[in-house]
């Protein structure tokens, strides 16, 4: 279950940055020379930028999601074993799993972004506290799950 899960979360989120990536190139013509640079809180747009960046938002998004599968493959890069990783006196017991839900998370925040920009529509006033909850939940299971 967990090789499983370690294998299918990345692998959902890079599908996600390929289906938006690929939304992209092919909608290329259609997508308007100006589109959203800036979102606020409420997920409504605030200000504009050439459509070229939309390639620097998926570049960041395929990025992160690299480093976090990566992570998860190599544990031992930069010389620190993850499954050491030490935060005071807890000892974190499934790092993998949670890297492995961050670059889920990731690669469907990015694609998600994307998307809305290349549309030129507002993110929606649910995008910042969902995000939020995708990124902090999987961090306070794994603390109160932790080995002492």
């Amino acid at each position: 279950m967990r090789k499983a899960i370690r294998i299918v979360l990345p692998a959902l989120g890079f599908l996600a940055l390929l289906g938006a990536t690929l939304f992209v190139a092919l909608r290329w013509e259609e997508i308007p020379a100006q589109v959203p640079a800036n979102f606020d809180f409420a997920g409504r747009i605030e200000s504009w930028t050439g459509k070229q960046e939309l390639w620097i938002e998926l570049g960041f998004g395929w990025l992160f999601t690299v480093f976090m599968a990566l992570g998860i493959r190599f544990p031992n890069l930069g010389g620190m074993r993850l499954s050491a990783l030490r935060a005071g006196r807890l000892r974190v017991k499934a790092p993998a799993e949670l890297l492995a839900v961050m670059a889920l998370v990731i690669g469907l925040l990015f694609s998600y972004l994307a998307v809305c920009t290349a549309l030129c529509r507002n993110l929606g006033v649910w995008c910042l506290p969902v995000t939020l909850l995708a990124v902090l939940l999987p961090l306070v299971v794994t603390l109160l799950f932790a080995r002492h």
